[in-house]
């Protein structure tokens, strides 16, 4: 789970991947209050999460498909265009877990991008759906103490953290902070190990 925007580069790649390889691949955003993800795949104003845990579309209705190529597609459910007062409250409700049991078996991978865990517990009601939590760090902006805190949060509604994803690294600039992150920057991009 994380934050919208430069940390769904990665993330976005690789789920464009499996889409291409035939798999079916489903992306949330969770971010009832600032989610960017419809709007990054030009996906605006539409039903989505926020409308289907109200009750006010369905899920076939509301989950859009994204071609990859020309024959496969990755299907997203946007943060939704319905208004929510209180998003925690409907997120930590039973809305989020039964349509996560409702969708599970169309879908090879499900991954949900929430806001980040150290703002409101959003993210952290979010993990009781699902099987495993990457905490994302942005290079040379979260703090160390951020990423305490972050864990810890996760820790005490026992997410099941299975690892954690740097992004945003810029070999340039982080040069200086470890010398074997500037010998990364002389290889020519697709070069392999």
């Amino acid at each position: 789970l994380g934050a919208a925007g430069k940390g769904m580069t990665f993330f976005g790649d690789r789920l464009i991947e499996l889409a291409r390889e035939g798999r079916r691949v489903l992306l949330i955003d969770g971010d009832l209050r600032g989610g960017r993800i419809g709007g990054m795949l030009g996906l605006f104003e539409r039903a989505g999460l926020s409308d289907t845990l109200l009750h006010q579309s369905g899920f076939a209705d509301a989950v859009a498909e994204v071609p990859v190529d020309s024959q496969r597609v990755l299907h997203v459910l946007t943060r939704g265009a319905a208004l929510t007062t209180d998003p925690s409250a409907l997120l930590g409700s039973t809305a989020p877990g039964e349509l996560v049991a409702a969708v599970r078996e169309r879908y090879d991978m499900i991954v949900v991008d929430t806001p980040p865990v150290n703002s409101v517990a959003d993210a952290a009601m979010l993990t009781r759906h699902c099987d495993g939590v990457l905490l994302v760090a942005r290079a040379g902006v979260t703090g160390r103490d951020a990423l305490v805190f972050a864990m810890e949060q996760l820790r005490i509604v026992r997410a099941p953290l299975i690892g954690g994803v740097l992004n945003d690294v810029d070999l340039q600039r982080d040069a200086g902070v470890d010398g074997a992150y500037a010998a990364y920057g002389r290889y020519p991009s697709g070069s392999a190990a």
